[in-house]
Order: structure tokens, then C-alpha cells, then sequence
């Protein structure tokens, strides 16, 4: 078991939070349906980001199951904007519940980290592609959405191999030269977290 590579379990509500913060990216509106559908609490908000080309109509759904409490953003840092502006103003017992793709999860975790808010009081399930954010460990560029096992740097033009190395603080899964000590000796092409 590799100890940096997260695990995610479904979104349950937390019955010992003051107020409920949810938050999702994309098919992260989902597992936010499946949750408000679980039960409700008195104190909830509800933040979505969608994506232009996403079929499902999570948006309205989301705004119909909790009317008095939902919001929409037009981007994703739109809405991180808004978790920071919450955050800033929130109170202790809030708890956080994120959903969506990995790199959206260990994001929006870092700004409620920055905030003041512990492991305990954040839950995470990673919906939609299985894409992963990797860090090219030679010249620093991440490239966001990586569904093979090896892949050519755009930032430096080398073959790097997908790690299930994660960091937390990158959001991403760090990338290797795979060739660095047999040049030319480069494993098949397969995609992996699509």
C-alpha cells in the first residue's frame, strides 16, 4: 500500500457539525444529491461548479433539493473564491464535504486547511474521471489531466512515469523520467484513470 495515494469512501454527513458546507465540481453534484437525499440539518449551503460540457443537469437538480441554500458558479475558482470568503466567516463546528475530481478535492482542501479547519471536520469523494494532475518532478509543470501510465512532459519534453505517489500539497501524482537510467527503454502506452 502506497501511503501518500489517497482513499475516498462516500459523502456521510458528520451529525457532530454546527453547519454543513458542500461543495462540488462537475459529477461531484452527485454524490452532494445522494447526501442532501440522506437527510437534512438545519444549517446547510450548498456550492456547485459545473462544466460546459457535462450532459448531467446537476445545477438544477442540486438547486431544486436544497432551494434556500444553493449557489452556482460559472468556474471553478470562482467557487473557490467563495469557499475562501465562507471560511473566513464560518464558525467552529462547520463541517466541509467536497466532491469531485481528485485535483478539485486536494484544492478546495488546501484553502479549508489555510482557514483552520482540521482532517476531522472535512470529507472528500472523488467523482467523475479518474484523471490525475501530474508533477513533473525535473521542471515543475503540472499537467492536469493525465488518463495514461506514461506520458511526454509538455514543460521539458521527457517520458514520464505516472507514480502513485500523491502530494497533497502539488494536488497532483508525481512523473518520472522512466528512461533516466536505460535511455530509450520506455514501458507500453496504457490508459489507466480514464
Amino acid at each position: 500500500m502506497i501511503h501518500s495515494k489517497p482513499s475516498y469512501v462516500p459523502l456521510a454527513w458528520d451529525t457532530e457539525g454546527a453547519s454543513h458546507l458542500l461543495v462540488a465540481h462537475a459529477g461531484g453534484g452527485e454524490a452532494l444529491l445522494r447526501l442532501l437525499d440522506s437527510g437534512r440539518y438545519a444549517s446547510i449551503t450548498v456550492r456547485y461548479a459545473g462544466e460546459p460540457f457535462d450532459n448531467a443537469d446537476y445545477a438544477a437538480r442540486l438547486a431544486r433539493a436544497a432551494p434556500e441554500a444553493f449557489q452556482y458558479f460559472d468556474s471553478v475558482e470562482a467557487m473557490l473564491d467563495a469557499l475562501r470568503a465562507d471560511l473566513a466567516t464560518s464558525r467552529m463546528g462547520l463541517r466541509l464535504y467536497l466532491a469531485g475530481s481528485e485535483r478539485f478535492l486536494w484544492r478546495a482542501t488546501g484553502i479549508a486547511t489555510a482557514a483552520g479547519l482540521c482532517a476531522d471536520e472535512i470529507r472528500r469523494e472523488q467523482a467523475g474521471s479518474r484523471a490525475r494532475a501530474v508533477y513533473c518532478v525535473h521542471c515543475k509543470n503540472i499537467e492536469p489531466q493525465v488518463t495514461t501510465n506514461i506520458l511526454t512532459c509538455p514543460g521539458c519534453a521527457r517520458t514520464l512515469m505516472v507514480r502513485d505517489h500523491y502530494s497533497a500539497r502539488l494536488a497532483a501524482y508525481m512523473g518520472f523520467q522512466v528512461d533516466a537510467e536505460a535511455p530509450g527503454a520506455i514501458p507500453a502506452v496504457e490508459t489507466l484513470y480514464a
